[in-house]
């Protein structure tokens, strides 16, 4: 990659970090790859163009806290982004 591009920026919905909160049920994974979807489709970009997504979590838990590598690329993977040349 030799420029960086910032195509848009898009964020997930948040709730209560508690056990019946309202996102309680949804995957960190399934939660970021929604997001990485709906910016795909709002903005028209062609995912074969993408080499990376950045993303963060604020006040990490659980896997998100430890494995914060392996869920951004289980998040791209979920939405269908590869970066070219990763298989």
């Amino acid at each position: 990659m030799k420029d960086a591009v910032i195509v848009d920026a898009v964020r997930t919905p948040i709730g209560k970090g508690r056990a019946t909160g309202t996102l309680a049920g949804v995957h960190p994974v399934d939660l970021h790859a929604h997001a990485i979807r709906a910016l795909v489709d709002r903005t028209g970009i062609d995912p074969a163009l993408i080499d990376d997504v950045i993303s963060g979590a604020v006040g990490q838990i659980g896997e998100q806290k430890w494995q914060h590598r392996a869920l951004g690329r289980a998040r791209r993977r979920t939405a269908g982004v590869r970066p070219r040349g990763h298989h």
